[in-house]
């Protein structure tokens, strides 16, 4: 777990159920639950044995390992989020200048259009009046 490529795959693996800590929370009340059993009981019932130390180290490590991401991949993440909101904030700008030009555009073709509806006209008044 100690480069970045495997916390990117655990990550994404534990992140699928929701919560990276999950995992290791579950292993280790697992593992609690099989030592106080095989701890109590009668002497007369079939105890489980009790799990090895290991077990709880590295249970231990996956939880750190599992804590240290949680807290790295906001981080991480967070340069990510600010450069795609300043690049949208960018296009939407340069959306508003584009509409604004077509706006413009639409003005000077439709005054263009009026002016040519207007000789039009009297283009056709013209040649009425030379009939």
């Amino acid at each position: 777990m100690g480069d970045d490529d495997d916390d990117e795959g655990y990550s994404i693996g534990r992140l699928v159920d929701g919560c990276i800590a999950s995992p290791p929370l579950n292993e280790i009340q697992l593992l609690s639950q099989t030592l106080f059993l095989s701890l109590s009981g009668s002497q007369t019932a079939k105890r489980p044995p009790p799990p090895q130390v290991t077990a709880f180290l590295d249970c231990d490590t996956e939880l750190a390992n599992a804590l240290h991401l949680a807290t790295k991949t906001p981080n991480q993440n967070r340069g990510k989020i600010e450069a795609l909101k300043n690049e949208i904030l960018e296009l939407d700008g340069r959306w508003r200048e584009i509409c604004a030009e077509l706006e413009m555009g639409k003005r000077e073709l439709e005054v263009m259009i009026d002016e040519g509806d207007e000789r039009i006209k009297a283009i056709a008044k013209a040649k009425e009046s030379t009939f």
